[in-house]
């Protein structure tokens, strides 16, 4: 009987060691539809089409961001690419983040219309879940903080040359034929 009563006594402490030793990831709802969440907007004017395609970024603070979702917008100007694990970061923790969207393109990098990119921010409270537990249960989080930031816009024009720079060539041009 002491020797069955000492197994289960181990074993529970093994479950409760076990249990305090499981992993605990920093989830996020990679959306913005919360309250004072930025929108993505066109530089010619408003939301940014359904069309347009978006990519969260999120790592460590202080750390190199990483991809952790992707897709199309749901609406026009908002996206929901639902709860994801920020790799790095402990459940609870705070984490960097920025929002890339872009169209005309498989990618960000290959985007052949429009594209553009928000503020880096940090934000903190994190949800979480036991990555010991398969499938990890799917927990809600805080949506995102993200500023509002908008897509295309012109190239910057090429400055014209000043009325003075104009004159100088001119009396150059002079002096090098009166020379000849």
């Amino acid at each position: 009987m002491k020797k069955t009563l000492a197994a289960i006594a181990g074993l529970a402490l093994m479950g409760a060691v076990a249990q305090t030793n499981a992993a605990v990831s920093a989830v996020v709802l990679a959306d913005n539809y919360g309250s004072g969440a930025g929108t993505i907007t066109l530089a010619s004017g408003g939301l940014a089409p359904a069309t347009t395609f978006v990519e969260v970024l999120a790592g460590p603070t202080g750390g190199t961001l990483t991809s952790i979702a992707s897709g199309p917008l749901a609406e026009a100007g908002y996206f929901d690419l639902s709860a994801q694990v920020i790799p790095g970061v402990a459940g609870g923790g705070s984490a960097d983040f920025q929002v890339r969207a872009w169209q005309g393109g498989t990618s960000y990098d290959s985007a052949t219309g429009p594209k553009g990119a928000s503020t880096k921010w940090t934000q903190g409270t994190l949800g979480s879940f036991d990555d010991s537990v398969s499938p990890p249960p799917v927990k809600t989080g805080p949506e995102l903080n993200m500023p509002t930031f908008a897509i295309g816009g012109t190239t910057p024009p090429v400055p014209e040359p000043t009325t003075i720079a104009l004159g100088m060539l001119g009396a150059a041009a002079l002096l090098i034929r009166r020379r000849q």
